[in-house]
């Protein structure tokens, strides 16, 4: 997140020293008002991946196997339509063993 904001100030200052002193056309807005929207809007962004990492989050810890899937990478494929290798990537991400068998539905 605070990469991203870097990122955000970097460009900001960039767009707004073209926009100094301009008005924006349709609604009379100054450079600083436009920055301040530019803000809220990147920040809303960032405050939906952050909700995003949260739910996803969420269904890597709580995915259970099937009859025939035990892995936690096999059963991240079959609940996401990914690949192998993007698959444990998402394991890894969440600091969870891809290897990892875990329990039937039914055991639970």
């Amino acid at each position: 997140m605070n990469k991203l904001m870097e990122l955000v100030d970097l460009h900001a200052d960039a767009v707004c020293n073209v926009l100094e002193g301009a008005e924006d056309a349709t609604s009379g807005k100054s450079w600083l008002t436009i920055r301040d929207v530019f803000y809220a809007e990147i920040q809303a962004i960032a405050d939906s991946m952050e909700w995003d990492n949260r739910l996803l989050w969420g269904v890597m810890h709580n995915l259970k196997a099937t009859n025939k899937v035990k892995t936690r990478w096999a059963v991240v494929v079959n609940t996401f339509g990914c690949g192998s290798t993007k698959a444990t990537e998402l394991c890894r991400r969440f600091n969870l063993d891809p290897d990892e068998e875990l329990p039937d539905i039914e055991d639970l």
